[in-house]
């Protein structure tokens, strides 16, 4: 189940990936690099709290 959520985050980092470029190729830098950052540290919160949380009691 986990590898599941892994791959939704995935196609979620690649969509915002793709809006990031969008910005890019419109030149709204700001924008850009901050969805970019956003997404990354979305991705890397979400692959911590799934492969490496530790939910159980």
């Amino acid at each position: 189940m986990k590898y599941l959520a892994g791959i939704f985050l995935t196609g979620a980092f690649v969509y915002i990936l793709s809006f990031s470029l969008h910005n890019w190729k419109r030149h709204s830098y700001f924008a850009a690099v901050g969805s970019a950052l956003l997404a990354v540290a979305t991705v890397v919160l979400g692959f911590l709290a799934l492969f490496f949380g530790n939910f159980e009691h």
